[in-house]
């Protein structure tokens, strides 16, 4: 799992698994959680997965204002 920062609001349906192993359990957000998530049946050690999603920055965010995806 991976928390979407705040300041952040995630653009619906953007979340894809872009190159290597692909996950058996899709994946999803939980915007009520604030999480992103996919699971595997198998992921053996040396293997990679990739995902990428879009988000737009909230109004409330600042000039100069640090977002950390931790």
């Amino acid at each position: 799992e991976d928390v979407l920062p705040v300041g952040l609001t995630y653009v619906t349906g953007s979340f894809s698994n872009t190159s290597g192993l692909v996950p058996t359990i899709a994946p999803a957000y939980n915007i009520g959680t604030r999480t992103f998530s996919a699971g595997w049946s198998t992921f053996q050690p040396g293997q990679t997965s990739v995902f990428t999603f879009q988000a737009t920055l909230d109004q409330e965010v600042t000039p100069n204002q640090v977002i950390t995806n931790e």
